[in-house]
């Protein structure tokens, strides 16, 4: 079981200071994301390295802006330089405003093919020279130099069925927003008996937000109070971005909104699918009480969590001090 700390996107002083306290209070590993509006983030994982000397970082990686030989070159360079330390976050995006690419916008289809060619390759040029003739890339005889010879996993970001085929096909872990223990247990287990059958094996993972306080009613008072900040301008265009996006992970979170009181489930609280245009679900209660429910989540076959505290500056503490020792 791993805890993942998902930095922020595009503040630089903060990602490294929180990259630091990430490891200072035991997360595995550190989320450096990949967005329009941030830098490119093997740059700033370069950075972050050297403020570091365990942690992991989880690199994101658009499929709909590179090339696997590019990516491994990046990711051969960095690990001959820094160790391994790495893994790669793929993801496939699911708005046209974030795309870098310019012009037509493909399909939610046409873009997981290309996913899924990319993984492929992926895989293919970490074991040597490779050749791949495919609808998106095409290689013939290529060898990426020097030769990778690190331990690097590749996450499938995803909530689709068809992130879930590029998972089952050749990625190591799936990772997806949070949904009801409820909704997941039953996905959790058909996909990695599906993975079986496949000779594979595929870890789970949730993202999902952490407010844990000593009492139940402090946490509780908090994220009532966060959410009578929320400004009615940020929840308007947060439901146009819902209404435009074509990610089922994220559009989840339209129903989730329309949960009474917004409490989806026993300390799992859906106010932040009001303004967020990620994670949308956020576990609320005591220390024993978030402990519990990651136990949950546990049970029914998550393998790894990355963790945001988007309604709590001190979660990464809190989470090092008195949650993730329980599960150590």
């Amino acid at each position: 079981m791993e805890f993942c700390w998902a930095l922020p996107v595009s503040d630089v002083n903060e990602c490294r200071k929180q990259a630091v306290d990430a490891e200072k209070y035991g997360f595995d590993g550190v989320l450096v994301a990949s967005a329009k509006q941030a830098l490119d983030p093997w740059i700033l994982t370069m950075m972050m390295c050297q403020d570091t000397s365990r942690v992991r970082f989880l690199v994101a990686q658009n499929t709909n802006m590179l090339l696997p030989h590019i990516t491994l070159k990046n990711l051969t360079s960095i690990h001959y330089l820094m160790g391994d330390r790495f893994d790669l976050n793929i993801v496939t995006g699911g708005i046209k405003q974030e795309s870098l690419t310019g012009g037509d916008f493909p399909s939610h289809e046409h873009r997981y093919k290309r996913t899924n060619e990319f993984v492929k390759c992926m895989r293919l040029l970490m074991q040597g020279t490779t050749n791949f003739n495919g609808m998106n890339f095409s290689y013939s005889d290529l060898e990426v130099q020097p030769q990778f010879e690190g331990q690097s996993r590749l996450f499938i970001a995803g909530s689709s069925s068809a992130a879930s085929e590029v998972a089952l096909s050749a990625g190591d872990v799936m990772i997806c927003y949070a949904d009801t223990t409820l909704h997941l247990k039953n996905r959790i287990k058909q996909l990695k008996h599906e993975a079986a059958l496949r000779n594979r094996t595929l870890k789970i993972g949730i993202y999902i937000d952490i407010l844990a306080k000593a009492a139940q009613d402090e946490a509780i008072e908090i994220a009532y109070q966060k959410h009578e900040q929320f400004s009615g301008f940020h929840k308007k265009i947060t439901k146009m971005y819902l209404n435009e996006v074509d990610s089922v992970g994220i559009r989840n979170n339209k129903h989730f909104k329309d949960q009474h009181d917004l409490w989806v489930e026993e300390h799992l609280w859906a106010g932040l699918s009001e303004v967020s245009r990620s994670v949308g679900l956020t576990v609320v209660g005591s220390f024993k009480q978030v402990s519990d429910k990651l136990g949950q989540y546990r049970d029914i076959g998550v393998d790894y969590f990355l963790v945001s505290g988007y309604l709590d500056e001190s979660a990464c503490e809190t989470m090092g001090r008195h949650i993730i020792p329980c599960f150590k």
